[in-house]
């Protein structure tokens, strides 16, 4: 069996933004949200290590870099950060660990000494704890120690029982570690490990030292001991069980119960409450305290039970984008969204809205923007939104409101919106639309039948299109495309059958996207042709048309269509990175011409996006399509590798001292093969004067894979 790492990544400036057009979509910096998994503050600078990645900040929040240069693999799902003389050390769940020399902005990995399990598989890491100038790594393999600042480890476990290393804290000069099953003390620096027979149920990711008192979380709630693990007694508690996680200030102890943070400043003997959120841990920075869940990141003073949304650069399910000239709007389930700095900054409008309002899609018309909410209807705004109005009248048929918004269109000065309703086992969808710009709703769709979701909607000509998708489909009703010729009063079916998940149109042709196919028309619908069959994996998420250009996005990459033949987009021979909401608009551009995405994997709510083979990890946030390309070169394994001179114009030399006989080919954009060889030693000379101008993809069988070259 083979098996795949990526051995170089290269960025290079080319005046030819073609070229690199396809590599160059950037995170912007939110909406808000992302978990964080842990927050450390290291010099004054607040590190979040989330499943999206290493992210920075120096202004407790207000903005966020993005620090996940080098780390290798699809998924980087960072557990925790610390430092040791200067140098930083990160470690990824389930791709090992990872050392930075300029405080995060590079990371090359480090594995030296780390056992790999059947198949390569790196053990998964739970926690980092440095003592002086040792480093100790806590793994479902037991536990790692370095002492040349994490250039190589050894096992250290002798007196370990359990292999499962969750937590480590240090109280004095003794190490302390708690497993799945119990803690265990050294006072020899790790060197060997004693059991403590705690007997209360350790439940092991809850361990700290404040102090010199250490305390544990159990099954009963919290225990702490002064005599350094000798002896261990329930702390008075008023918040009940289970407690989950345990973190601490400098005077003040912290701990996650019952989906709520509390706070003790007397050693555990009472508790207050501090918000009705859970953390993964807690933080003070430049006078505020911090603390990252799984929805981001939030500030506040001490003492306030006032939180604010410090961002992270990445968000939760996005449902829809919408652009307003230059303003962009992200409808997010965890918030909803305006940039008016092209995604620089993000602000929160979600205060404008009733609480716990959900956005799912959203357009303009005259001066107002209205929004659809799952569950509360619609909402206007004559403000950019800054303030908003519910505007439900006439939402209803036979005593049945829809308050599930499902989609939103504007054609000929009339809005029209999908709605439904969920009742006992049973879907009612309708069509309704407003002819005074969102102030009451009239129920419509005649010709259209009962219980249909609609998905999109398309124009063409003097044509207004739908797609319908349904999830309880009566025998009177037929999924698909529908057509109307009346301004939206009644409906036609319109020849495919079959659910469509969305529709466009470019011209006097349209476009379907069924979940496995494309279907085309260029008569308005009286016949259909079949324009591409996606790969059995693949499933269609969104068909649209930016400025020209009908792009498809599916489960195993985005596609466009290209004098007739569909290709794929995003730049990758075989992407598995799929663009796409839940809902709505899922590619928008502004009047500057900047195309924004948000991208998403397979259902998931996170997935890993790729510019040229440097992965950024995106929980479904908002991506920039940016024409600057970055200009550096990164070794991000200990393989050896050079490729030189990148860009050429002519020829490239591969040295390594991994290689010798291996079979390379060499692949442009589209994956076909464009050369192929042999290597020929440590120093192999390929030819590329053949090549016209453009990126290709140099694929080593074996081993090792994949590196990006520039024919200049």
């Amino acid at each position: 069996m083979n098996f795949t790492k990526t051995i170089l990544i290269i960025f290079i400036i080319s005046n030819s933004s073609k070229i690199f057009s396809q590599f160059c979509y950037q995170p912007t910096n939110g909406p808000y949200g992302g978990n964080c998994r842990i927050l450390k503050n290291i010099n004054n600078e607040v590190y979040a290590a989330t499943y999206c990645g290493i992210y920075s900040t120096t202004n407790n929040g207000t903005t966020w870099k993005n620090k996940t240069a080098g780390l290798l693999g699809q998924c980087h799902e960072i557990v925790d950060i610390d430092i040791v003389n200067n140098k930083m050390i990160t470690i990824s769940a389930d791709s090992g660990i990872y050392l930075s020399n300029d405080y995060g902005d590079n990371w090359y990995r480090s594995n030296s000494g780390i056992p790999s399990e059947p198949f390569g598989i790196t053990p998964y890491f739970y926690d980092i704890l440095v003592n002086g100038n040792d480093i100790f790594i806590g793994s479902n393999s037991g536990i790692y120690k370095s002492t040349n600042q994490g250039v190589s480890w050894s096992p250290s476990n002798i007196g370990l029982v359990s292999s499962n290393i969750l937590r480590f804290t240090k109280n004095g000069n003794n190490l302390f570690v708690a497993t799945n099953e119990d803690l265990y003390k050294s006072t020899n620096n790790g060197f060997t490990w004693t059991p403590l027979n705690t007997n209360f149920g350790i439940q092991g990711f809850g361990l700290i030292s404040q102090n010199n008192v250490l305390y544990a979380t159990g099954t009963l709630g919290i225990y702490k001991s002064t005599d350094d693990g000798s002896n261990w007694s329930l702390v008075n508690f008023n918040f009940g069980t289970p407690t989950t996680q345990l973190y601490c200030t400098s005077n003040e102890l912290f701990c996650a119960s019952n989906g709520s943070t509390y706070k003790s400043s007397n050693g555990g003997n009472s508790w207050t409450l501090v918000t009705n959120k859970t953390f993964s841990n807690i933080i003070e920075s430049n006078n505020k305290l911090m603390g990252g869940n799984i929805n981001g990141v939030y500030s506040w003073i001490n003492g306030s039970q006032t939180l604010s949304n410090a961002g992270l650069g990445a968000a939760s399910l996005t449902n829809a984008l919408f652009a307003d000239g230059n303003t962009l709007f992200s409808c997010s389930s965890n918030g909803f969204y305006r940039s008016m700095d092209s995604g620089n900054s993000w602000q929160n409008l979600s205060s404008t809205l009733p609480l716990n309002v959900f956005v799912k899609c959203m357009t303009k018309i005259s001066n107002k923007l209205i929004i659809g909410t799952k569950g509360q209807g619609t909402f206007v705004s004559i403000d950019n939104g800054n303030t908003w109005v519910q505007s439900n009248n006439g939402l209803t048929n036979n005593g049945i409101y829809y308050s599930d918004i499902t989609s939103i269109y504007e054609f000929n000065g009339r809005i029209f919106i999908g709605a439904k309703e969920n009742l006992v086992f049973y879907n009612y969808a309708n069509l309704f639309v407003s002819d005074d710009l969102g102030v009451t709703w009239n129920l419509t769709g005649n010709g259209l039948g009962i219980n249909y979701n609609i998905t999109s909607f398309c124009e063409s000509g003097s044509y207004l299109f739908i797609g319908t998708f349904d999830e309880f489909i009566p025998s009177s009703f037929i999924d698909g495309a529908y057509l109307s010729i009346d301004n939206g009063n009644s409906w036609l079916f319109d020849g495919i059958s079959g659910p469509i998940v969305s529709m466009c149109s470019n011209g006097s042709t349209l476009y379907a996207a069924t979940t496995t196919a494309i279907h085309s028309s260029s008569d308005f619908g009286n016949t259909w042709n079949l324009d591409y069959t996606v790969p059995v994996s693949t499933s269609l998420a969104f068909i649209t048309n930016i400025n020209n250009q009908i792009i498809a996005l599916g489960s195993n990459g985005s596609f466009k269509l290209n004098n007739g033949i569909w290709q794929f987009w995003d730049g990758e021979p075989n992407p598995n990175v799929m663009i796409g909401c839940s809902g709505g608009n899922s590619i928008i551009q502004n009047t500057n011409g900047e195309l924004f995405i948000s991208p998403r994997s397979g259902g998931q709510e996170y997935t890993a996006f790729s510019y040229a083979n440097s992965f950024y990890e995106i929980k479904c946030g908002v991506a920039k399509y940016n024409l600057s390309s970055i200009s550096t070169l990164m070794n991000i394994d200990d393989l050896k590798v050079s490729i030189y001179p990148n860009p050429t114009s002519s020829e490239i030399t591969i040295t390594s001292e991994k290689f010798s006989n291996e079979a390379y080919t060499l692949c442009d954009q589209m994956g076909r093969v464009v050369g192929s060889g042999k290597l020929t030693g440590t120093n192999t000379t390929i030819s590329l004067s053949s090549l016209s101008k453009g990126i290709y993809l140099l694929k080593v069988e074996g081993d090792y894979e994949s590196a990006m070259v520039v024919k200049e």
